[in-house]
């Protein structure tokens, strides 16, 4: 802390300003996979269990940036975060953790909440899709929850897993529905 009392005016700004763009996307507004990482850890240490870990991959992001150019993929990627946000709590990490991949931290969510969680998901990307037909969105979801004495990191490791069978698998069957999509209040649970 003396270090930065040493500091002029500018190296202070720049320091101020700096730390929101560590832990926020640009792009998205979420967290960054830096953020997200400090969060298991403080999680971890402090015992918050059961904790759940969502993870979601936008399928067919690269075809759209080929095809459509990289404005709509970004559109695509801001639809995905009305979708997850509207769908989570303020206390949940929501974060971007790769080009086309989100995962979120659920402190205190059980196996049969996520799975909960998992249906308002789905039925927001079909809502999303209906009402942007132009830009469909389609997920691959998974979940896994660690209960008190599991490790985050394996933890997120079956997730991974899982959502490499989920990949291989294919993507979701999108459904038309008459749904006007979600306005991206927070939903409590």
């Amino acid at each position: 802390m003396a270090l930065i009392g040493s500091l002029n005016w500018k190296q202070k700004k720049l320091i101020e300003t700096d730390r929101p763009l560590s832990t926020h996307d640009i792009l998205t507004g979420l967290y960054t996979r830096a953020y997200f990482e400090e969060e298991m850890a403080r999680l971890e240490r402090e015992g918050e269990f059961p904790v759940s870990i969502v993870m979601a991959d936008v399928y067919g992001q690269n075809a759209i940036n080929d095809m459509k150019g990289h404005a709509a993929g970004n559109e695509m990627l801001r639809l995905t975060v009305l979708v997850l946000k509207s769908c989570f709590r303020a206390a949940d990490v929501v974060a971007r953790i790769g080009e086309d991949g989100f995962t979120v931290l659920l402190p205190g969510t059980d196996t049969t909440t996520v799975k909960e969680i998992l249906k308002r998901i789905r039925y927001s990307v079909r809502a999303q899709s209906s009402a942007y037909a132009h830009l469909p969105l389609n997920l691959f979801l998974v979940a896994a929850t660690a209960e008190k004495g599991d490790s985050l990191a394996t933890t997120i490791k079956r997730a991974e897993w899982e959502m490499s069978l989920e990949r291989k698998k294919g993507p979701l069957k999108l459904i038309k529905i008459n749904a006007k999509p979600f306005s991206g209040m927070i939903i409590d649970f």
